[in-house]
């Protein structure tokens, strides 16, 4: 059972009232501030000679990986906390894709790592 004191269920009532909401913030990519201009000056540049990104590829991978333990357990104060084992080297799968004008390319799947190469292949 949670208990709130009055102060603490007026404080979610006037949060509420005033339009706002929690949630969890979301993470994206963070660019470093020495990289952002120079990325504005090449965007204007494709812009301004009106190039149709005919002849690029954008790519990008992605790792998923089991055995997270993000396991939240509830148990009495004064009782043991509960063990989860976890494997030194969990399991891990890699996808990689990619997309351009002419359509997307066939997604890869794969353990481990992958040599540069092949991703060559892949995309030939």
């Amino acid at each position: 059972m949670v208990l709130l004191s009055v102060f603490e269920l007026l404080r979610v009532r006037l949060i509420k009232a005033a339009g706002f909401t929690n949630s969890t913030p979301r993470y994206s990519q963070m660019v470093n501030t020495c990289n952002l201009q120079p990325r504005i000056d090449f965007c204007q540049t494709l812009i301004d000679s009106n190039n149709s990104l005919d002849n690029i590829i954008f790519t990008d991978e992605s790792s998923v990986q089991l055995n997270n333990n993000r396991t939240t357990s509830y148990r009495p104060e004064r009782s043991a906390r509960t063990s989860i084992p976890k494997p030194k080297h969990p399991l891990k799968v890699h996808v990689w894709a990619g997309i351009s004008r002419r359509g997307p390319t066939s997604i890869s799947i794969f353990d481990g790592t992958k040599p540069g190469h092949y991703a060559h292949q892949d995309i030939d």
